[in-house]
């Protein structure tokens, strides 16, 4: 069954990102990434591939460039960025979504949901055709921020 969600942004570019699917872990880029080593992200979207995370310049911890390297260099179609105190993931060209199973040891160490992440990409329905959830219902802005209302 699906249901209405509201999402608040103060800046548009990641409302932007959330309609296109950016998947952000809250983890802070520049604190670099300890504790990955031997540990797996395992996505389903954009492409089946699992990350295991091996060492990079130190034998515990791995830097931003390293981690985007490994992350882009397993997932086929799959980009990588850092926005202020996020990590993103989202599709190089945005069509399907990112999903990130439970299976992956990585996720609490990089602040996601250890039970798996998904983001979807909203369509927006035109003309008279059903919705098919997930969907954009609206966007304003209210009280400083810009809201999305999506059907998921």
């Amino acid at each position: 069954m699906s249901v209405y969600k509201t999402y608040k942004f103060q800046e548009l570019s990641k409302l932007s990102g959330k309609l296109n699917g950016e998947l952000r872990l809250g983890h802070d880029p520049s604190r670099g990434y300890d504790h990955l080593i031997g540990k797996t992200l395992v996505f389903t979207l954009p492409a089946a591939a699992t990350v295991t995370f091996t060492p990079g310049t130190n034998a515990y911890a791995l830097t931003f460039t390293e981690f985007k390297t490994q992350v882009e260099a397993a997932v086929a179609g799959l980009k990588v960025y850092a926005d202020g105190k996020e990590t993103v993931l989202i599709e190089a060209t945005p069509s399907l979504g990112v999903a990130i199973t439970a299976a992956s040891t990585a996720l609490p160490a990089l602040g996601g949901d250890a039970s798996g992440m998904t983001s979807f990409i909203y369509s927006y329905p035109s003309g008279n055709a059903v919705a098919v959830a997930p969907h954009w219902v609206q966007t304003f802005f209210a009280d400083g921020h810009y809201v999305l209302l999506v059907k998921e």
